[in-house]
């Protein structure tokens, strides 16, 4: 999917996950729901370290089967993760450390962040892959949404923990933002909530 094709269905499927929500009024973007279901992951962690693993990047040809360039050393963050919101539960994940959409890089930083993950680098607009210590090609995972606004770091204030966006529009009005931030515990229900409608909508189309 290129950028263009990412926006157009960005702005499409905002619109109908608000009025269906019922949270949002009809003309606003919810940019959670939109993260929360295009992210093959979803995850509270911290860059533990910068790391170098062998990945390939897709090869796109047309009117060719998908191909995989050769193994080549690359930059890796790798994510040691606290807690699982979506996908398979893991201890870590290894994320491409450059910036996507021209965001920035991934670096090495004791303060936890929300990250949504997914196997689409909007930088390159192809997919990459590492291999494993099993011998395995496993999805390199990327930030999603661009520019690092997949990257929520989480800040702790009266002892509260808050998750704190790039913009105030990137938070919905449900979860009570202020100042760019919104409880933690609160974002954390909605992305459930957000998952939980969506595995009820494919139910509903599969039966």
């Amino acid at each position: 999917m290129n950028r263009s094709a990412y926006l157009v269905r960005f702005a499409a499927r905002c619109l109908a996950w608000s009025t269906a929500l019922g949270i949002e009024s009809a003309g606003a973007m919810d940019y959670l729901a939109f993260w929360t279901d295009e992210s093959e992951a979803i995850v509270i962690g911290r860059v533990a370290k910068i790391t170098t693993l062998p990945i390939r990047e897709e090869i796109r040809r047309r009117d060719d089967p998908r191909k995989w360039d050769d193994f080549r050393p690359g930059t890796v963050a790798e994510v040691e993760v606290s807690k699982t919101l979506k996908g398979e539960p893991v201890e870590k994940v290894y994320c491409w450390a450059e910036g996507s959409w021209g965001g920035p890089p991934l670096a090495v930083d004791d303060q936890p962040a929300l990250m949504f993950l997914d196997s689409y680098n909007g930088l390159h607009k192809k997919e990459f892959q590492y291999l494993a210590s099993d011998g395995t090609a496993r999805p390199l995972l990327n930030v999603s949404a661009g520019d690092g606004r997949g990257r929520m770091p989480v800040v702790r204030i009266g002892g509260v923990d808050y998750v704190k966006a790039w913009h105030e529009e990137h938070l919905p009005s449900y979860v009570r933002p202020t100042n760019r931030a919104a409880k933690l515990s609160t974002v954390v229900t909605a992305i459930q909530r957000r998952i939980r409608l969506e595995e009820e909508g494919q139910r509903r189309r599969q039966n």
